[in-house]
């Protein structure tokens, strides 16, 4: 029997700084569409950071900054990222494309069509689909 029912949140690592903040709002805000949600004062632990809605669920996305976040080049060595179901896999990709970012097409899972990007700190994202909603459209 397993426990586990979804992903609860996923925690991303940036540079300390409010630039830093304030680009990955515009990133993940801005460019994803996720919305920012009021981050609890009881974890105000002098690390700054920013929580975010992923769609309508419960699904977050923390963002925490660190004086030396692990920022790695352009590269898909590291397996560590989360994966994030999507509405239209081929409209992001294109979106992501047009504003700039670097993606990285992916051999394809049974069942499912898929990309990945890193954002500006280097943390590798994953965004899918379902065949059969891709193929609905």
């Amino acid at each position: 029997m397993s426990y586990l029912r979804c992903i609860n949140h996923v925690n991303i690592t940036i540079s300390a700084g409010t630039e830093a903040l304030a680009a990955a709002r515009q990133y993940y805000v801005g460019m994803l569409g996720m919305k920012q949600l009021p981050r609890p004062a009881n974890l105000d632990n002098g690390v700054e950071g920013i929580w975010l809605q992923v769609g309508a669920g419960p699904q977050q996305v923390h963002i925490s900054a660190e004086e030396v976040a692990d920022v790695r080049p352009w590269a898909m060595d590291s397996k560590r990222h989360p994966a994030f179901n999507v509405s239209d896999v081929h409209a992001l990709r294109k979106h992501m494309v047009d504003s700039g970012a670097n993606v990285m097409d992916a051999e394809e899972i049974v069942g499912n069509v898929r990309f990945f990007c890193r954002d500006p700190w280097g943390n590798r994202l994953e965004f899918m689909q379902p065949d059969e909603e891709v193929g609905a459209r």
